[in-house]
């Protein structure tokens, strides 16, 4: 991975992570800025980078990468081994403070509610649904379009008299 991380150049891993698809021109200038305003390595944009996208579901949050690149660049980060390293000790900081947090917020939580947690019930969209329309019998269509037919005969009808009474 060390070795692939040196030698892919930052816009070419940006693609790669997007499968081969171009790299969004915002995505483009944050690269840009990381290598020329923070002086950061290519390998170690490319860390940068991944890691980035692994904490925020596959985006590339400016303020959040540019807030690293700073730290990285106060810290003198110039090997890729290094900017894994350091990757890799801030996210095991992240997870164990965010296991304290939920410890401790569950437990002073128990106290104060009850055990069943808040659970957001959301309807869902008409179109995300199960589309009864598609489900219906052939019986269903049956009447339905019998109905339509019906229906269109009335109008015909009307439009026949109307149009007569005009003639007259």
């Amino acid at each position: 991975m060390v070795l692939f991380y040196e030698k892919t150049s930052p816009l070419s891993f940006l693609e790669s992570v997007s499968d081969g698809a171009k790299a969004p021109q915002t995505d483009v200038k944050l690269v840009e800025s990381l290598l020329f305003d923070y002086q950061l390595q290519p390998g170690v944009v490319n860390v940068l980078v991944d890691y980035a996208m692994r904490l925020n579901n596959m985006k590339l949050v400016k303020n959040f990468v540019q807030t690293i690149a700073g730290q990285w660049s106060r810290k003198k980060i110039y090997t890729v081994e290094d900017a894994m390293e350091l990757a890799k000790r801030e996210y095991q900081e992240k997870k164990k403070r965010a296991q304290q947090e939920s410890s401790r917020s569950t437990s002073s939580n128990n106290k104060n509610r009850s055990t069943r947690p808040y659970v957001r019930k959301d309807k869902l969209p008409k179109w995300l649904e199960n589309d009864n329309n598609q489900e219906k019998t052939a019986e269903s269509k049956q009447e339905e379009e019998t109905k339509l037919n019906e229906e269109k005969q009335q109008f015909e009808e009307m439009l026949r008299l109307r149009k007569s009474s005009r003639q007259k």
